[in-house]
């Protein structure tokens, strides 16, 4: 939402239309993650709560690393 601000800084729920949003992926990825006629359709299969894990670990460690060069860019006064 920006590109200098912090999450926290930005409001984590000035926008009621990420939320909505995010909702609606996760519950179409879970579909075609989970329900079987997604997975004969694609020929997929679900996937365990140690590969959700990796999933979530690097997505925080990506997270880290984008709020940590907003910090560093907001420390120094670079800008964007």
């Amino acid at each position: 939402r920006s590109m200098s601000a912090s999450m926290f800084e930005v409001g984590l729920f000035s926008n009621a239309w990420v939320w909505l949003g995010a909702a609606i992926m996760v519950a179409l990825q879970m579909a075609f993650t989970y329900a079987a006629p997604m997975n004969r359709l694609f020929a997929s299969v679900p996937i365990g709560l140690a590969d959700w894990g990796r999933i979530v670990a690097v997505g925080l460690v990506i997270y880290g690393v984008i709020e940590g060069e907003k910090a560093l860019r907001r420390k120094s006064g670079l800008t964007f």
